[in-house]
This record gives C-alpha cells, sequence and structure tokens, in this order.
C-alpha cells in the first residue's frame, strides 16, 4: 500500500473548474454567434428577396423616368436596410460585451 506525502497538491480539482468554466464561455459564445449568424441569414434572405421584387417591377416597366424612380427608391431601400442592421448588430455587441463585463472573472453562473 502506497503511502501520499503530506505535500502533495491535488490539481485535478482547479483544472477541471477552469475547463468547465472554459467550457461554458465557449457554448455562450458559440449561442452568441449562432444568433449573430441566423440574423444575418435572415437579412440576407430579404435583400435577395428586395432584388427579385425590384428586377420583376424593372423588367415590366418600359419608361426610363419609372426606371429611374425605381432604381432610386431600391438604392433607398438597401441604404435603410444596412442601416438597420448595423445598428442592431451594434446593440447586440454592446449587449454581450455588458454581459460579459457584468460577470466577474472566477464567479460561477
Amino acid at each position: 500500500m502506497e503511502r501520499k506525502k503530506p505535500n502533495n497538491v491535488d490539481f485535478a480539482g482547479p483544472l477541471w473548474e477552469v475547463l468547465d468554466r472554459w467550457k461554458a464561455a465557449q457554448q455562450a459564445v458559440g449561442g452568441q454567434a449562432h444568433s449573430l449568424f441566423e440574423a444575418w441569414l435572415k437579412c440576407r434572405t430579404a435583400d435577395i428577396e428586395q432584388s427579385m421584387r425590384f428586377y420583376r417591377e424593372m423588367a415590366s416597366s418600359r419608361d426610363p423616368m419609372d426606371l429611374l424612380t425605381l432604381q432610386q427608391r431600391f438604392l433607398l431601400d438597401a441604404a435603410s436596410r444596412l442601416q438597420a442592421e448595423f445598428q442592431a448588430l451594434g446593440e447586440k455587441v454592446a449587449s454581450v460585451a455588458q454581459q460579459a463585463s457584468a460577470r466577474p472573472p472566477g464567479r460561477k453562473d
């Protein structure tokens, strides 16, 4: 029977705690990345649908002024959607940063 030396330190407990915290952090980041990707995909789908409507309207129009009006409306709509998308992304990033800073390091949730 082998006896333990009294000054041996068991590092397995703290190591598992660090690994558990790392795993939880990676899962949180993965969840946030997934939600950002879903939002991005939804925006791209809306952009494609809007483009298809624009091209259908453009193909059916024979008046050059109508074409110019359609083009200007399409560009304004695209710029508005892009601005809204960047604003939503900024708010999401700020929210994630605020959540991360509100949780002190080493604290288990």
